[in-house]
């Protein structure tokens, strides 16, 4: 047998005293004090683990509010350090010495526990619980997308301003033109920082769709331009022209809807991810009276 499987038949051989509440004896081993800390004396790595026993005094660790982070071994006083075991050392121990290895039915690790680099014994930690050493809750995993995503959700867009000119009332066969406040198509990106990861979400406005109440739908690629004096005929790339008043209409009006539609996206630095998001969308809406224009023949 090698030596690191004879060693860890000798060391797996100890009773796990980290999980039943125990005491650590003076003559090595060492367990819970039902406090979350150790009181140990620990003997070198090679030697006779010992039995639990009643407390030995002067041999305690730093105390907190996860598990200890120091402790005392052989003299030495310092910080726990572990290393898990392998797979084929837990098998052998448990070939050998299986008596020794039971009520751990869940998942779970096995480490070698060391303070100040001493050997100080073997704990068994069950899954979701921090090594030995390390103290406080294990962390989740950081999901960029997940983080993203409420990012997205909690930006608030702003809600189109419909313009329109003529400014009141619309005639039939007369060119309208369609428009909206440029800053409603803006946002500003949304960075959020998960420990060492940082992902940053972007809503970016991508179209303007028009509903304009009588069945019909325009679409523009932007805000629309503003109508301002001067100009005459159909706006250069966002208007409509009406061909039926909306005199049958409830309150004798269409119902105009502007919906700034937006594309959704986030990038990640310190770890892997970024892509696209599940889009957007913010509407607004106001009644339009179309008229029709009557002529007059005076002949």
């Amino acid at each position: 047998m090698s030596r690191v499987a004879t060693t860890s038949v000798l060391v797996l051989g100890v009773l796990l005293l980290a999980v039943t509440p125990a005491w650590g004896s003076n003559e090595g081993t060492a367990g819970s004090n039902g406090n979350g800390g150790y009181d140990v004396h620990a003997k070198s790595e090679s030697g006779d683990p010992g039995q639990s026993s009643a407390p030995s005094a002067g041999h305690t660790v730093s105390r907190g509010t996860g598990r200890p982070t120091t402790c005392t071994a052989n003299g030495v006083t310092g910080p726990i350090t572990a290393v898990a075991l392998s797979d084929q050392q837990v098998e052998d121990a448990f070939t050998h010495h299986a008596s020794f290895f039971t009520g751990h039915a869940e998942p779970g690790t096995y480490y070698k526990v060391y303070c100040g680099g001493q050997y100080l014994n073997i704990e068994w930690v069950p899954d979701g619980t921090p090594a030995p050493g390390q103290g406080g809750p294990i962390p989740a995993p950081v999901d960029p997308r997940a983080i993203a995503q409420d990012a997205i959700d909690h930006v608030t867009l702003p809600t189109p301003v419909i313009h329109l000119n003529p400014a009141g009332d619309q005639l039939v066969n007369l060119a309208t033109w369609l428009w909206i406040d440029p800053g409603a198509m803006q946002v500003p990106p949304v960075s959020v920082d998960a420990g060492p990861v940082t992902v940053t979400a972007t809503a970016t406005a991508v179209r303007v769709r028009w509903d304009m109440g009588n069945g019909e739908v325009v679409t523009c690629n932007g805000p629309g331009t503003p109508w301002t004096p001067g100009h005459t005929g159909s706006s250069p790339d966002c208007g409509y022209t009406y061909t039926h008043s909306s005199a049958a209409q409830p309150d004798e009006a269409y119902k105009v809807t502007a919906t700034v539609e937006w594309a959704a996206a986030y990038t990640v630095t310190g770890a892997p991810g970024g892509g696209p998001l599940p889009g957007l969308q913010r509407s607004a809406s106001r009644p339009i009276r179309v008229a029709e224009a009557q002529a007059v023949n005076t002949r």
